[in-house]
């Protein structure tokens, strides 16, 4: 079936960005701290682009960690829980989880509109702030859709187990 492959293409591409935003930000970082205290010269702009990095990566994370259910959870019910009622939980679970990325989605995608027709940009960079928040918009609508994924394909909540590289 082809939509397994496109899942893991797009699972890797995903992750591909999220890892080159990250090793960018550590990169930038670690420049703009040897030329401020060493050369007395900061990256100009940095605090602009971590910000937009961090964007990039919270975001562009949400959907892999959503649909592996890969969330950060609290396990009190789960010793009274079991069988029905565990579904329900999931159930529950799933429907808020899926509910707040879609009106997080929403949200940023009115915002980015605004940001759009305004013009909006970063105060010292220039760059304009519509396309991250789009972006955003749309990683938060596709953790939706991969939480509800994650559901339906019968995930208990679990982290992931690592996929062997053959698979």
């Amino acid at each position: 079936m082809i939509w397994p492959r496109l899942t893991r293409l797009a699972e890797f591409a995903l992750a591909l960005l999220v890892a080159v935003a990250l090793f960018a930000l550590m990169v930038l970082t670690c420049v703009d701290v040897i030329g401020r205290y060493w050369f007395n010269a900061p990256v100009p702009g940095a605090s602009e682009l971590t910000q937009f990095g961090m964007g990039i990566i919270v975001f562009g994370a949400l959907p892999l960690v959503s649909g592996h259910g890969g969330h950060v959870t609290i396990g009190l019910m789960e010793m009274i829980t079991a069988g029905r009622v565990a579904v329900v939980q999931r159930l529950v679970m799933a429907v808020t989880a899926t509910t707040a990325l879609a009106v997080m989605g929403w949200r940023l995608l009115v915002t980015g509109s605004d940001l759009a027709s305004y013009g909006d940009t970063s105060s010292y960079l220039r760059i304009p702030l519509a396309p991250i928040a789009y972006f955003m918009a749309v990683m938060a609508f596709a953790g939706a859709v991969a939480s509800l994924a994650h559901f339906f394909a019968g995930g208990d909540g679990d982290s992931p187990q690592p996929r062997d590289a053959t698979e």
